[in-house]
């Protein structure tokens, strides 16, 4: 976190890689902006994303998969008509918000920071404020250590204690309709995107 920070605010641009036991990482930077972001972990694949997140099947991404490459997986659904070209990007902004967290949290590796001019068509036109990700990336350190002591992981399931009181907003009620003690914290995520 040190590190990127200060990168911020010196206003760095190149890359920022990340080799480490659980994969290899980049950020794509640009005048404290960041501008794309790359992963070799398969957890981190727009697909992977996309099916987390509940904006498509499993079943849908590998169909798409077997025809095309999966650099070509986004704009193929979008085509299809099985996504939104705003859902793809949510999909794609968190994508590289959880290949930024994965960096801050990585405790071990070689940090590479290569002053270079990259692609920008791999950047996919993201202009993403590194402060923001940053102070996003710090807020779900403490709020999952929280978290953890009383959800241990994604795969327990979640019952409903009593009836919604009205006070809670839209979207909170969105989700407490969802709960009906048949789906896991994962499951009502996908669910409610």
């Amino acid at each position: 976190a040190d590190l990127i920070a200060f990168l911020g605010q010196s206003r760095w641009s190149g890359v920022v890689r990340v080799h480490a036991p659980q994969g290899e990482r980049s950020l794509l930077l640009k005048e404290c902006e960041i501008k794309g972001a790359t992963s070799d972990d398969a957890a981190d694949r727009i697909g992977e994303v996309m099916v987390r997140l509940g904006y498509v099947t499993r079943e849908k991404l590998e169909e798409v998969l077997r025809d095309n490459p999966p650099s070509k997986v986004g704009r193929t659904l979008v085509e299809r008509g099985v996504l939104q070209s705003h859902d793809l990007w949510k999909c794609l902004t968190e994508q590289v918000s959880e290949i930024f967290h994965a960096i801050i949290l990585c405790r071990e590796g070689a940090f590479l920071l290569v002053e270079q001019e990259f692609d920008e068509r791999i950047a996919h036109n993201l202009n993403l404020s590194m402060q923001n990700l940053l102070m996003d990336s710090i807020r779900k350190v403490d709020e999952m250590a929280h978290f953890r002591k009383r959800i241990p992981h994604g795969r327990v399931y979640v019952v409903k204690k009593r009836a919604s009181d009205e006070k809670l907003e839209p979207a909170e009620e969105r989700v407490l309709s969802l709960v009906s003690g048949a789906r896991t914290v994962a499951e009502l995520g996908q669910a409610a995107r």
